[in-house]
């Protein structure tokens, strides 16, 4: 039997996403920016669309991060739709996606209404926001903690995360470009590898959620009971 589901239209999720952000940030000096990064990318099966604050940032080191947000969506609804965390590099123009800063799911119904949908994201947006603040804490952590045993931590991330074969040669590679390797320089190297040409929308989202998801085992992967290397997933 068909599934029974309410298709969203992108176009209303992301008016009220708009919405919701303006009114979060409504006191401010300035009219508040907000972008769409670029590497989008729309079927009718799966919409990712992500929103970069550039105004809104965070300093971890030189390196300047904006606050944003992503949205997943599916009008066939093959797939749930969310509204996560997002995080982005100014000057490397790559970004994470904050799995655990996410919203609750949203009903999908056929019954749904517009205003139970309205309500859904607004709510949404300020999970997701309210949870960059530990994530960008977790960045800092990530950037003090230096790698003696690189080889095990990098084959650790690529057998969890299942990497594939092509997406780990680029990331040695950019590892390797460091003058000093930390964690953060592995999680650089993985949002940055999102970003290569010629990549399934698929990929794009799994390795940002990759890179998202490392910033929280850093002390886990890294802690006095165990000096940069295997973690004991649990998830």
């Amino acid at each position: 039997m068909q599934q029974r589901v309410k298709p969203i239209s992108n176009l209303m999720l992301l008016e009220q996403m708009v919405k919701a952000t303006t009114e979060r940030f409504s006191g401010r000096e300035t009219p508040l920016d907000i972008w769409v990064d670029a590497r989008m990318s729309h079927t009718l099966r799966q919409t990712s669309i992500r929103l970069i604050l550039p105004q809104v940032h965070s300093a971890i080191g030189d390196d300047q991060w904006s606050l944003g947000l992503s949205l997943r969506n599916s009008l066939t609804g093959q797939s749930s739709t969310s509204i996560d965390g997002y995080l982005y590099h100014q000057a490397g123009r790559f970004g994470l996606i904050d799995a655990t800063a996410k919203s609750a799911p949203i009903t999908r119904r056929k019954d749904a209404t517009d205003d139970e949908v309205h309500a859904w994201v607004a709510d949404a947006v300020d999970e997701a926001f309210n949870g960059q603040d530990d994530t960008i804490g977790y960045l800092e952590r990530a950037a003090e903690v230096e790698l003696d045993r690189l080889s095990i931590v990098l084959r650790d991330i690529f057998e969890h995360y299942r990497v594939s074969l092509q997406h780990r040669q680029r990331i040695i590679e950019r590892v390797e470009e460091a003058q000093a390797v930390s964690m953060y320089t592995i999680i650089n190297a993985v949002a940055e590898t999102a970003t290569d040409d010629g990549l399934e929308p698929s990929a794009v989202d799994h390795l940002m959620r990759i890179a998202g998801d490392l910033p929280y085992s850093t002390d886990e992967r890294c802690g006095a009971d165990n000096p940069c290397g295997r973690v004991v997933h649990s998830h």
